[in-house]
């Protein structure tokens, strides 16, 4: 299994590396609180998380994210990272893979995925997925997300998402989220946001604010 990870980290380097040209990085900071309602009982987490995304004109994608929240009833705290890379051949469609760890007080695991990831854009719309696997559980354990953007305005891109993480063993977890960013400047941008669905089985609402800058 170490060896399926290698190569498959092995061979997106490779083909980032082939394509490190006329690069966009974007670096994203973000406020976000959520309440899960666990049978009558609210578990309301806020924290902070950096996003950093980065596209290649030959088709490689790259992201990663580092996070911090608290919960405040049970007074437990949380921090994890995931950082994932993705290949589109012509600009559409490839291969994808996805590493995440979290640590939750005296519990941590990682996983890692592979899978397909894909994008197309058409006029004012950019439309989004991704869909990966647990290398150790393949089949069993999948990750499902979906985007689109919007171009509102030359300022304002209105977006949608939604995740969905199947495993065996527990109750699937599917979260929507609707959105809003606004470009103050240039290279500068607001961002806002609303996200419901179930955590687990578990009824979940939250917001999300952030600023971002386009490198």
């Amino acid at each position: 299994m170490k060896n399926l990870r290698l190569l498959a980290g092995s061979a997106l380097v490779a083909l980032g590396l082939a394509s490190a040209a006329s690069a966009e990085v974007t670096a994203v900071t973000s406020y976000n609180y959520m309440s899960i309602d666990m049978a009558g009982t609210d578990f309301d987490a806020s924290g902070l998380t950096l996003d950093l995304d980065g596209d290649y004109a030959g088709g490689f994608q790259w992201d990663a994210t580092l996070g911090y929240a608290h919960e405040d009833s049970f007074s437990i705290g949380a921090h994890g990272a995931t950082v994932g890379a993705a290949w589109h051949y012509n600009d559409v469609v490839g291969p994808a893979a996805r590493y995440a760890y979290i640590d939750l007080g005296p519990i941590d695991g990682d996983v890692f995925m592979v899978g397909l990831s894909g994008e197309y854009a058409m006029n004012d719309v950019t439309f989004e997925g991704e869909l990966v696997s647990d290398v150790d559980n393949f089949g069993d354990t999948n990750l499902l997300s979906l985007g689109v953007d919007f171009d509102y305005s030359d300022r304002m891109v209105l977006t949608a998402d939604v995740d969905h993480l199947a495993a065996d063993g527990v109750d699937d977890t599917t979260l929507v989220n609707f959105g809003v960013e606004y470009d103050v400047t240039n290279t500068a941008y607001v961002k806002a946001g609303v996200t419901a669905g179930e955590v687990g089985g578990f009824d979940a609402k939250g917001v999300n604010l952030g600023v971002g800058f386009n490198f």
